[in-house]
């Protein structure tokens, strides 16, 4: 069996090579366009975290200037963070109390009317399930030695 070997020979006219040049050149300005919008947007994504960042640094600033204790929890009911004051107030450190249950920091006898009180904010979907009691807007959780909220003036 004999084998041929086929060879093409393309006669492009003019306009097509005028054509694959064009489009060559507008290939390669897409592919720089695409490139640079890709640069652009990184550059524009850096700025917005790097004030991000910034702002966080700004709040976690302020909340530790608070003269009331502060601490944020995270969806489950977990510390978060802490300012200074909670740390007064607590009589724990920073380290103490990040990872905590925010109830286990409640005393026995006060846990359940806590707990009561607590409900409204369905704690753990981070949505208000109702109204806010209105003896809660106040920062006052109820009587007792385990209060929760804004110290009492000195």
């Amino acid at each position: 069996m004999e084998v041929m070997a086929v060879t093409a020979v393309y006669d492009l006219d003019d306009n097509t090579a005028v054509l694959v040049g064009v489009m060559g050149a507008v290939s390669m300005i897409a592919i720089f366009v695409v490139w640079f919008g890709a640069w652009y947007l990184g550059r524009r994504l850096q700025t917005a975290i790097d004030e991000l960042s910034d702002t966080q640094s700004d709040l976690h600033q302020l909340l530790d200037d608070l003269p009331v204790a502060v601490l944020r929890l995270d969806e489950v009911g977990k510390i978060s963070s802490a300012n200074s004051e909670a740390v007064v107030l607590t009589g724990r450190s920073i380290d103490d109390l990040l990872g905590r249950g925010f109830l286990s920091m409640i005393g026995d006898a006060d846990r359940d009317s806590v707990t009561e009180r607590w409900q409204p904010f369905n704690i753990g979907h981070g949505l208000l399930a109702g109204p806010v009691p209105s003896d809660l807007a106040g920062g006052d959780l109820g009587a007792g030695s385990g209060r929760v909220g804004p110290r009492d003036p000195v």
